[in-house]
């Protein structure tokens, strides 16, 4: 993956010390491109001709342009302009939020997965396939994102993330965007075979098989964003109106004697090229561009926080210990006030108990929701 790092900066410093940064903005883009100092050279031109007489200001002449007819495509222009820089910005955002939530839920599955199958020698095994072949699809999702290599492969191989034999099965019956699901749902065959085999309730199955679908589902909406951009039509038209406009400015802005129109023209051209430049890079979050997210960080603290829940020992009697000392303990959050109901026993005075026909109704509620959560998934748990 290309290695993308998010800008620290010091949102108190002065102005001018930021305006004056030119390391990681897009300034140095905007000045490398080709069109930029051809314009700027063009508007330069004007003003030598002018200052020259050899373009006259006449407000009946055929080459006047009223400055009150380049308001109209200035505001014009503006406003898309902005409007598509929000666009791609909320995107980006969705993009930032959804990846999160992703790998959030992928947490939460070795968690569980680590709390109900560390119980004997067998579960840990399928603990340890179920999380490996979870590592290998966030891996190779990512990978298909950016367009991966086959260098990524081979790494995942070498890693023992992903098994030769593994990766020659994806590579000859399923296309590429379809690895990612495809070691989705071997994952959650691992977690099955574990959940029969340990004899765990169902409901720890059903609760890990929610955090899989999750993640599938963050997946393709994932895929989803980055597969439909702004439409090439409106770039079109947005870029052209923003050319007719920067055109319009390097007439009417040379035909001055103001040793400043020049400084002016520059700026303005600078910040509407550059928005545009900014835009470009926040549709696609997953670039080498300096805005983007920094998935290799990601993946690296995601791998070794799934190593960890695997593989970390709790000392010898750890547990018994730490009941002996809490058990030593009387504790009590400072400031909180409990209504005592009975012989050391402490509860919230505005907490009132459950009636019978209250806990059965609560029971009867969750029995119902865990057998629509057992028809969802009954095709996978029959394998």
């Amino acid at each position: 993956l290309a290695p993308a790092m998010p800008v620290q900066y010091d949102p108190h410093t002065g102005h001018f010390v930021v305006a004056m940064t030119l390391r990681h903005t897009v300034v140095p883009s905007v000045l490398a491109r080709f069109e930029f100092w051809l314009l700027f050279n063009l508007h330069l031109a004007f003003g030598v001709a002018y200052r020259m007489g050899i373009i006259e200001l006449d407000e009946d002449g055929p080459v006047f342009l009223s400055w009150n007819d380049m308001r109209v495509i200035s505001a014009i222009t503006t406003f898309f302009v902005v409007f598509y820089t929000n666009a791609c910005y909320g995107r980006y955002v969705r993009c930032y939020d959804v990846t999160r939530q992703m790998m959030g839920s992928l947490y939460d599955f070795c968690f569980e997965l680590r709390l109900h199958f560390f119980v004997c020698a067998s579960g840990r095994q399928y603990a340890r396939l179920a999380s490996r072949q979870l590592v290998a699809s966030i891996l190779l999702f990512f990978y298909e994102v950016n367009n991966a290599s086959q260098f990524e492969w081979d790494k995942m191989i070498e890693q023992g993330l992903l098994k030769r034999e593994e990766h020659e099965y994806l590579q000859q019956k399923f296309k590429r965007a379809q690895h990612p699901q495809i070691m989705l749902f071997w994952s959650a065959e691992a977690a099955s075979s574990g959940c029969d085999q340990l004899k765990v309730h169902v409901k720890v199955l059903l609760s890990l098989l929610r955090h899989l679908t999750r993640c599938r589902e963050l997946q393709q909406e994932v895929t989803d964003l980055m597969g439909l951009p702004t439409p090439f039509q409106y770039v079109h038209l947005l870029k052209s109106m923003l050319l007719v406009n920067l055109l319009c400015w390097a007439w009417g802005m040379a035909l001055t004697q103001s040793i400043f129109a020049p400084i002016v023209y520059w700026v303005c051209m600078l910040t509407f090229m550059g928005m545009m430049e900014l835009a470009a890079q926040l549709s696609d979050p997953f670039g080498e561009d300096e805005v983007d997210f920094p998935v290799n960080e990601w993946l690296d603290d995601f791998v070794e926080s799934v190593m960890v829940f695997m593989e970390y020992q709790n000392p010898t009697d750890l547990l018994n210990k730490s009941l002996e000392a809490e058990a030593a303990l009387q504790w009590r959050p400072p400031g909180l006030k409990f209504a005592v109901i009975g012989r050391n026993t402490p509860r919230f005075p505005d907490v009132q108990p459950r009636s019978a026909s209250e806990s059965r109704e609560a029971d009867q509620g969750s029995d119902a929701s865990t057998e629509r959560d057992l028809e969802m998934f009954e095709p996978l748990m029959c394998r």
